[in-house]
């Protein structure tokens, strides 16, 4: 018994090291952390290894134990052969994240290295530097597996270094399925989608499931990938794109009898602790389901399958998003050598198989499968990593086969509200997918306007 609750206390703390890490459901404090150089002396790797002494300061969205113990691992590394480069990080939410990269760079008070998911606003602002002068070394554009890279690169440079990529999809509850007649397989158009989650209903599930509450990150993130299925993005409210958007809003309307009606109010932890306990027939998440589930228990990980969403009716082929997280350079930093050396570091395979291996998929192509599993089995035990691989791997596979380059959206956070308001009445029966449509033109078309 005490072992089974360490084992989960565990799961607890992994599990808020990715709501801050790469969902951002954790609280906003900013605390500063500096790591001063390890003593010994520094070893030599025999290539561009020259000394270097800067004192860094790192944008690192995370506050928990174990994101601080990862981003010590990183400064050691670096310690290795870099032993005179101060690291000072700067623990943040992903939701202040790049709030506080603007007012620093606003006051001409840079960062060094951010830690980022997307570029979009950044580049626009002209703060990141782009970085392929600096590969070719450690790090080479062909170790990368292309839909990750692609995040992080706009006008045909790149902008970041990917740690881990995101692959989206929808997942099923195979047991829900089975009490309902469907073969996962059987899932082949939108309206084998809206039958299906019938069927499940009248079995006393839940047929589909959202998260609309927090600040709408989640229900843009659903909007996103639903619209991508049927070939265009949620900011695109032109006249040419408006039957799609109209279908897959109607697509919403159809599915919402079977939404759990409390999901008006729901972020993560509430979407999944329902999944959890088995009251849901599908739903979207992505590569980091592991470490979200585990705070509320491991046995659904046996009936749940990924399932990428059918092709849209108006789409050309079928399509799931995929994201990426890694780290920039701060164009106004006054210390881009040692910057680098500090991305190198992290990029090593000894430091990144210990986050990839418990936390979404690998950005890069080189970290060994045994190494993996390893790192995974020390953060949840050798049973759930086992299935957490194996999970991954499915997500691996989707993205291999219909993956594509998560949309970069300028003023996405402020259209994420816009959509959330229409949404959340949308699937409460309050307005129509036509009324839905006219007020996220309206609010998007504004969002647009501000920016200019």
């Amino acid at each position: 018994m005490k072992k089974r609750k360490k084992i989960f206390s565990m799961f607890l703390v992994l599990a808020l090291l990715i709501s801050t890490v790469l969902v951002g459901c954790s609280s906003s404090g900013e605390s500063q952390s500096s790591v001063a150089p390890s003593s010994g002396s520094a070893t030599s790797n025999g290539s561009g290894n020259q000394k270097l002494k800067a004192n860094l300061r790192i944008l690192y969205p995370g506050t928990t134990d174990v994101e601080k113990n990862w981003a010590a691992t990183v400064v050691n590394k670096l310690h290795e052969t870099q032993p005179d480069i101060n690291v000072e990080y700067i623990f943040l939410s992903w939701t202040d994240l790049e709030k506080k990269m603007t007012v620093m760079v606003q006051s001409h008070d840079y960062p060094d290295v951010m830690q980022i998911q997307d570029i979009t606003n950044p580049v626009a602002m002209k703060a990141l530097e782009p970085l392929d002068s600096y590969m070719g070394g450690k790090i080479k554009k062909d170790q990368f597996v292309p839909a990750a890279l692609d995040n992080m690169i706009s006008d045909g440079k790149t902008y970041a270094i990917p740690l881990l990529m995101i692959p989206y999809s929808h997942v099923v509850n195979t047991e829900v399925l089975n009490k309902a007649g469907i073969k996962p397989d059987s899932l082949k158009s939108w309206s084998d989608i809206t039958a299906a989650t019938k069927k499940i209903a009248s079995t006393g599930a839940n047929g589909y499931a959202m998260a609309n509450g927090g600040d709408g990150r989640f229900t843009f993130r659903d909007l996103e990938m639903l619209a991508l299925s049927d070939g265009f993005t949620p900011d695109d409210v032109s006249d040419k794109t408006k039957p799609k958007y109209l279908e897959t809003l109607k697509l919403i309307s159809d599915l919402a009898p079977t939404m759990p009606k409390s999901q008006s109010t729901w972020q993560y932890p509430e979407l999944f602790k329902a999944w959890e306990e088995g009251k849901i027939g599908m739903m979207h998440t992505g590569s980091y389901f592991t470490a979200n589930v585990v705070a509320h228990g491991t046995k659904s990980m046996d009936r749940t399958q990924v399932v990428p969403f059918p092709q849209g009716p108006s789409a050309s082929k079928q399509t799931i998003m995929v994201g990426a997280v890694g780290y920039s350079i701060l164009a106004g930093s006054e210390n881009k050598e040692a910057a680098w050396k500090f991305i190198e570091a992290a990029m090593d395979s000894s430091v990144l198989s210990k986050l990839a291996g418990s936390i979404n998929a690998p950005a890069v192509t080189y970290l060994p499968d045994d190494k993996l599993l390893e790192s995974a089995k020390k953060a949840y035990g050798d049973d759930v990593g086992q299935k957490h691989i194996k999970m991954v791997k499915e997500f691996q596979d989707a993205a291999k086969k219909y993956g594509v380059r998560q949309p970069s959206i300028i003023g996405q956070p402020a259209m994420a509200k816009v959509l959330q308001s229409a949404i959340v009445k949308l699937t409460n029966k309050e307005i129509t997918p036509e009324q839905a449509y006219e007020l996220i033109k309206t609010g998007i078309n504004e969002v647009k306007e501000s920016l200019k």
